[in-house]
This record gives structure tokens, C-alpha cells and sequence, in this order.
């Protein structure tokens, strides 16, 4: 185990790290250039989970009855809720809601039903995606030991073509889906593309440099 004392580091110990191992550039730039600590100008928090999860093992977040509050302004209010892409944990989604519109991200996920629930009604759902295909092919090329081990993560920590419109998105009744986190990055557009199966909105695939309004 890596720093068993901290194995998952949360942003803020994360930034934290980060800072210790930049020390030598950081202080130069203050002393030198009177560049500012960076610590100075963000005020980094964690999600509290405190009531909500107590993080064990498998990883698996259990099912929340609400989303949960991270920020709101004049014009924009951001909330999460755990996903579950065990045994990395916690694991979240976000759902940014504005006056123009709302877009819930997914990122890295199995079929949830806490993202469901937070992505009712949303105008854009970008959500991870792997190919099942891929996976088999894949793990046809490693010994069996290490073949079926990562054979299980990628797909039950991951969402896979056949689940992410059906099971997802339609669920969700998201206006939108985008498809991002693209695995393998390689495949034929045509693949990704099967997701439309058992979904009634719009599929776009998402591609570098994108840009879709949030209203049109």
C-alpha cells in the first residue's frame, strides 16, 4: 500500500501534497518574484461525507435519498452524489443547474442509481462510456490471472454502450446525452453511436474542443 497512513487523498490533501513537493519552485517565485502562495488565493474543500458514508473496502456507495449541496450562486448551483466506481472511493457526479440550463456529469461510473436521480431532467448528461468489445479484446491478449481481475473492473466500474442510453439517459430523461471518456479513444464513430439503442433524445459524441450551448 502507498502512504497507507493517507491511501486516497481527498483535493485538499491532494493539493496539499502537491504543494510539499513544489515547495522549492513556490518559494523561489514568493521570494523572487513576489509571486503569491497559491494557497492564499484558493479555499480548497472536500465533500464532506460525515452522516452520509463511512468509506469501507468494496468501495460501493449506498443509495442516497438526495443529492448532495457543494455551491450556489447568483447564477449557478453545483451538487454531486456518489457513484460508484468501486473499489475507487468516494467516487462522484455533478450537476451544475443555471438559468440557461443544466448539465449533470457523470464521471468515472458503473449503471448508478444515485446519478439517475441526480440527472432527472437534465438538459445535457455527459457520461464515461467503454466498449464492451474493446474489453474482450483486450484482456484476450493477458494471462488468465490478470485477464478475468481486469476484466471485472472495467466492466463493472464502467458504463458500457448497451447500458449508457437504455439505462441511463432514458432513465434519467435526459434531453441530451454526450458520450466522453471514450474507451478505447480509437473506435469507429459508428460504434458509439449504438448507444441511440432504447434512448429518445439526442446522442453526440463528444470530440476535442467541442462546444454545445446549454440552450438553444
Amino acid at each position: 500500500m502507498v502512504n497507507p497512513a493517507d491511501p486516497a487523498p481527498g483535493t485538499s490533501a491532494m493539493t496539499s501534497y502537491l504543494r510539499q513537493a513544489f515547495a522549492a519552485d513556490l518559494n523561489d517565485r514568493e521570494r523572487d518574484s513576489a509571486t503569491p502562495d497559491p494557497s492564499s488565493l484558493f479555499d480548497l474543500r472536500d465533500i464532506g461525507l460525515t452522516g452520509v458514508w463511512t468509506v469501507d473496502a468494496a468501495g460501493k456507495p449506498p443509495r442516497l435519498s438526495a443529492p448532495l449541496p457543494v455551491w450556489e450562486g447568483s447564477d449557478v448551483r453545483v451538487s454531486a452524489t456518489l457513484v460508484d466506481h468501486h473499489p475507487t472511493a468516494p467516487a462522484f457526479a455533478y450537476r451544475f443547474d443555471t438559468p440557461d440550463g443544466s448539465v449533470t456529469v457523470s464521471g468515472d461510473t458503473t449503471l448508478t442509481p444515485n446519478l439517475i436521480d441526480l440527472a432527472q431532467g437534465t438538459d445535457y448528461l455527459v457520461h464515461e462510456v467503454i466498449d464492451r468489445r474493446y474489453v474482450e479484446r483486450l484482456v484476450a491478449q493477458l494471462p488468465p490471472d490478470r485477464a478475468n481481475a481486469l476484466r471485472e473492473h472495467l466492466l463493472a466500474s464502467h458504463t458500457t454502450i448497451e447500458q449508457v442510453g437504455r439505462d441511463v439517459a432514458e432513465a434519467a430523461g435526459a434531453r441530451n446525452l454526450v458520450l466522453t471518456h471514450l474507451v478505447p479513444a480509437n473506435n469507429d464513430v459508428s460504434r458509439w453511436r449504438l448507444a441511440r439503442k432504447g434512448y429518445s433524445g439526442r446522442l453526440i459524441v463528444g470530440a476535442d474542443l467541442m462546444s454545445l450551448p446549454v440552450r438553444a
